[in-house]
């Protein structure tokens, strides 16, 4: 089922235009940590709005070009089940990220 969600949540994040740095499997990488990030948040009982404050502020220089981005990978991550909230959901960002 994650997978199914997955394409939905690429163009949402990707809707904006990304500086070339963010982008490719750098990008993709950089994509999947966040969501990885968010998906540890929720599982630790954070809110959407903590767990974007957090990782957005969290995000090493190289990666703040994503920053608008987390809101969006906040309301997916935050939207999936907990039986599809697994530890390789950004496994699976990446996966999708990659073939696009």
């Amino acid at each position: 089922m994650v997978r199914l969600l997955l394409p939905a949540a690429l163009c949402l994040a990707l809707a904006a235009p990304v500086p070339a740095p963010a982008q490719g499997a750098a990008g993709c990488a950089m994509q999947a940590g966040i969501a990885d990030s968010l998906a540890a948040a929720r599982r630790a009982g954070q809110s959407e709005p903590a767990a974007v404050r957090a990782v957005a502020g969290a995000l090493p220089p190289d990666a703040a070009v994503l920053r608008p981005a987390v809101p969006l990978l906040a309301q997916w991550i935050f939207s999936l089940t907990p039986a599809q909230l697994s530890e390789d959901v950004g496994a699976a960002y990446r996966d999708a990220c990659l073939a696009q």
